[in-house]
């Protein structure tokens, strides 16, 4: 037998338990790879364009690179380069150009650039 001072409580009970439903909580969330931050407009769209347009178009690039030019742009260079320069770099064809961009690279950086030892 339920008594009338119960009601309310089992109201209440099932009022709060449910509250997932009435929240929309029991929907999945998304995957972060559905997340879009720009679509969503909760993040400006990048001012940068894609370095590549093939999916694997900068690993065969860095690839093609000899062992030096390798090594500073994954050793010395990794924490100061901007994605820009990373992209000019890898689409570079020669290694004159390459030794090039890493002098100017360094000299853009220098504190000193009259002596760049």
């Amino acid at each position: 037998m339920i008594r009338s001072s119960m009601i309310p409580i089992a109201v209440l009970l099932i009022l709060i338990f449910r509250t997932d439903s009435l929240l929309g909580q029991d929907q999945p969330l998304p995957n972060d790879r559905d997340f879009n931050p720009v679509a969503l407009g909760i993040a400006p769209e990048s001012q940068y364009h894609r370095c590549f347009e093939k999916p694997n178009g900068e690993k065969e690039a860095i690839r093609r690179l000899l062992r030096p030019a390798r090594y500073w742009l994954a050793e010395d260079a990794i924490y100061l380069i901007t994605p820009e320069e990373r992209c000019v770099f890898l689409q570079m064809n020669t290694d004159e150009e390459r030794e090039h961009f890493i002098e100017q690279f360094w000299y853009g950086r220098s504190v000193d650039p009259i002596s760049l030892d």
